[in-house]
Parts: structure tokens; C-alpha cells; sequence
């Protein structure tokens, strides 16, 4: 039977908070030696955006610490980059936590990921909990990955829950790295993690807008939109100006659902489709933020033309599968063929399709070669294949499929 963990096998660790206790948590991993095992908590169901609240890194040597990033995120950045910047990385799903460590200036030297690890080792269940079953023997006291963490103080079963996720990265990092020498794949893995190194080094995040709200194309009159528009302005300065999840104040099924309905009084908000009971309160805000876009000058209203517009400049220009299949038949028919084949190739090596090459660039690949006409020749296909970012073990492998399209 696997071991139990609900709580480390040290003890939960004190959370170290403000300046001194962030450099005094930096002075300890700086005694300790080879690898550190990271991870966060972020609260973006909560706050604005999705910045980390806390942060988990253990070492050999040195064991783990728990930081208050909030108390003073330029103090974590100061003194975590001497010690953390540029060292090796171990972190399970490393593109759910890059992002927020960019945001602190912290980058990996060289990255480990588990998660990716499980993939290119053909496991089908990845999460940490079935991996560390799997590798280490171990089950970890799941369930607080949903919570508040900008909650202060936190509760002591959430801090246990956070040092778990890093208590055993490091043996689990080892384990894997066997397994994936046994199966000859840690070139692959390592041209993986420097591909998802290279993604998010020096990370901008790009905010959205109101024409990126889902559902847009179903506004088809500018009052429609405009109202989008508006409702979407002014949740974004409520949810910036409290720091609270523009989800939360009012999701984006919900306000596109009025600005097709047009509801002009509380109760008729509340009738809309998608508008969630747990805002009556706000239903009368929001019926007034209606009322007052309709009644704005019509000059200032967007139209659907300028929507269209831009979502086509966000277009890549290959269509996506459904509409190959009605529009570009030879095309589906190409692509489908190499699928088939991928999927053989896939299986033979233990590794999802997605991981083999992902649905976007064999599209791009399929369109390239049978509607533009730029590939013809295996090294205009190789070209083709790194300039959409197909690593090298990738195009290895999928090389033979694409080639007998041609």
C-alpha cells in the first residue's frame, strides 16, 4: 500500500513574510545543493489577475520554504534571483507557473517538467498526485488548488497542501529521469522543456479586450455591441480598481448574454440566460449599465464589421478542421491521412499525438503543402517544420507521415 501524506514528513513550514523573513527563507536554500523543486498558488477566481501568492521551493539540504509573495513581491525578486535565477527547475506543469515567476523576474538556468515527463512517458493520468503514486509510492492529501490564496492568514491545511505539492518534485524527478533513459526519450524531454523555457522567457502578458469575449459574432447590431462594449469596460475598472476576477463581478457568458437581451430592469436581468442568481445584487447596476449604452451616441458605437476585422488580423490563416472539411476537402482528406499515420507513430512510441506534434502546426503543415503550394521537397518541409517550432526529435519522427503527401 502507497504511504499517506496529509502533512510533510518535517511539518508544515512557517510561511516567511515581508523583507526579512523572504531573505532570511533565501539564505537557507542557499545552503542547500543541487536542483529546487518550485511551484505556486495563485488565486486568479479571486483577484484581477493571476499573479502568485505564494510560492514553494524546496532543496536537498535544505528542505522547504514557503513565501508570501504579496508581503512583498520586490523582496522575493531581490532576494530569490541570486539563489533561484538560473539554476535547474523542477516544477509539474511548468507553463501554468512560468507565467507568474516572469512576473517576478525569476527564470529557470535549466527546466525539469513532470507533467511533460509523464506525457513523453505514456502515462495517462499526469496530474502530481497519480505521477508521485506511480514513481514515488506515495499519496498526497489533495483539494485546496481552487482556494483563495490571497487570503491572509492562510489556513494551516491549505500550507500543508501547498508544501506537499514540492514534497516529493525532487525524488520524482529522479525517478522519471531513468524511466525516461530506459526508454531512450531524454533528448526529447529536454528539447521539450527548453521549447517551453524559450516560450515563456521574459513572459509579457497580453491583456484582452472586449472583442475578445466569446459570443461576439452573435451581436449582429451595433447598439448590441456596444453595449458589449460598455459592460465589459466597466467590469474591467470595477475588477481592476477592487483586484477582484472580472469573472467574478460578471462572467463573459453572462454579459454577452445581455448585451443580446437588452435587459433594462433588475428582474429582467435576472431572467437572462447565463446570469448567475448569486448576482441579484449587482442586477440592478447592471441594468442601469445597459440602459445607459443604449442611450449612448450612435456615432461612438463599434460595428460588426470591425469585429470581423479584428478577429481576421488575430486569424493565422489556416483554417481550422471543421471548416477544412467543408471548404478545402482535398486538404481534410491530406490531413487525415497523415493523422492516421501519426496516430501509428504515436502509439508505437507511447506518446499522446498531441505531444507528438501538435494539431496546429500539422495543420499548418497539410495547408502549406496542399493549398499554398510552399512545400514540395523533404527540405522545404524540414524548413517548414522549424520555422512553426517542430522540435527536432518531432520531426524525426513525423517526417515519413508528411513526406508521402507531397
Amino acid at each position: 500500500m502507497p504511504d499517506f501524506l496529509s502533512v510533510p514528513r518535517d511539518g508544515v513550514p512557517l510561511v516567511s513574510a515581508g523583507e526579512a523573513g523572504i531573505f532570511a527563507a533565501a539564505d537557507v536554500l542557499a545552503l542547500g545543493h543541487g536542483p529546487f523543486a518550485v511551484d505556486t498558488e495563485r488565486a486568479s477566481g479571486f483577484r484581477y489577475d493571476d499573479r502568485a501568492f505564494l510560492l514553494q521551493i524546496r532543496r536537498a539540504g535544505a528542505g522547504t520554504v514557503l513565501i508570501d509573495v504579496e508581503s512583498s513581491p520586490t523582496a522575493t525578486t531581490a532576494a530569490l534571483q541570486p539563489v533561484l535565477g538560473g539554476a535547474d527547475w523542477i516544477i509539474h506543469a511548468a507553463p501554468s507557473d512560468l507565467p507568474c515567476l516572469s512576473r517576478l523576474d525569476l527564470y529557470p538556468g535549466r527546466l525539469f517538467d513532470t507533467e511533460l515527463a509523464g506525457r513523453l512517458l505514456g502515462h495517462e493520468r499526469v496530474n502530481l498526485a497519480a505521477m508521485v503514486n506511480h514513481y514515488c509510492g506515495v499519496d498526497l492529501a489533495k483539494g485546496h488548488g481552487a482556494e483563495d490564496w490571497s487570503k491572509r492568514p492562510l489556513p494551516q491545511e491549505w500550507l500543508a497542501y501547498a508544501a506537499l505539492d514540492v514534497e516529493c518534485l525532487l525524488d520524482l524527478a529522479r525517478a522519471m529521469a531513468k524511466d525516461l533513459k530506459r526508454q531512450n526519450k531524454v533528448e526529447w524531454a529536454d528539447q521539450e522543456c527548453a521549447h517551453i523555457q524559450k516560450r515563456f522567457a521574459h513572459y509579457e502578458f497580453s491583456p484582452k479586450t472586449w472583442l475578445d469575449l466569446k459570443g461576439l459574432s452573435n451581436l449582429r447590431t451595433p447598439m448590441k455591441l456596444a453595449v458589449a462594449k460598455h459592460l465589459w469596460e466597466v467590469r474591467d475598472r470595477q475588477a481592476r480598481s477592487t483586484d477582484t476576477a472580472p469573472s467574478a463581478l460578471l462572467p463573459d457568458r453572462a454579459l454577452v448574454a445581455l448585451a443580446a437581451e437588452l435587459p433594462t430592469a433588475a428582474h429582467q436581468v435576472m431572467s437572462v440566460k447565463n446570469y448567475p442568481p448569486r448576482l441579484r445584487k449587482s442586477a440592478t447596476i447592471w441594468a442601469r449599465e445597459v440602459t445607459f449604452a443604449k442611450a449612448s451616441n450612435r456615432r461612438s458605437w463599434p460595428k460588426p464589421a470591425e469585429v470581423i476585422a479584428y478577429h481576421a488580423a488575430k486569424f493565422s490563416g489556416v483554417p481550422d478542421k471543421r471548416s477544412l472539411q467543408a471548404d478545402y476537402p482535398v486538404v481534410y482528406s491530406a490531413l487525415d491521412r497523415v493523422k492516421t499515420m501519426l496516430d501509428v507513430v504515436a502509439e508505437k512510441n507511447q506518446l499522446p499525438l498531441e505531444n507528438l506534434i501538435s494539431p496546429g502546426d500539422m495543420r499548418t503543415l497539410v495547408w502549406q503543402m496542399k493549398h499554398e503550394g510552399l512545400i514540395s521537397s523533404r527540405a522545404q518541409l524540414q524548413a517548414a517544420m522549424e520555422s512553426v517550432g517542430v522540435r527536432p526529435w518531432q520531426q524525426e519522427l513525423c517526417m515519413r507521415a508528411f513526406l508521402r503527401i507531397l
